[in-house]
C-alpha cells in the first residue's frame, strides 16, 4: 500500500475511504475530539459498526457548497 504526502501529512490509501477516528485524526490533523463530536452533531460524514465509528476521510478535504465544516451530502 502506498501513501502519497501532502502537506508533511500521510494521505488516506485510495481503497480506504472510511477510517477509524483515531486514523483519521493521524491523516487529517483533526483532533479526535473534533471527529467525535462532528459525528455526533451529524456535521461529518460517518458509519458506525457496532462501538467502532469509520470517518469519510475524502469529505473532510473536499468541504461542501459554503466552505466551513460542512461535508458534501
Amino acid at each position: 500500500m502506498s501513501f502519497n504526502s501532502v502537506n508533511n501529512v500521510r494521505d488516506y490509501p485510495a481503497c480506504a475511504p472510511y477510517q477509524k477516528i483515531p486514523d483519521a485524526a493521524r491523516i487529517t490533523g483533526l483532533s479526535q475530539y473534533y471527529l467525535r463530536h462532528g459525528c455526533k452533531a451529524g456535521t461529518i460524514q460517518h458509519i458506525r459498526a457496532g462501538r467502532v465509528i469509520y470517518v469519510f476521510v475524502p469529505a473532510l478535504y473536499n468541504p461542501g457548497p459554503g466552505g466551513g465544516d460542512r461535508p458534501n451530502s
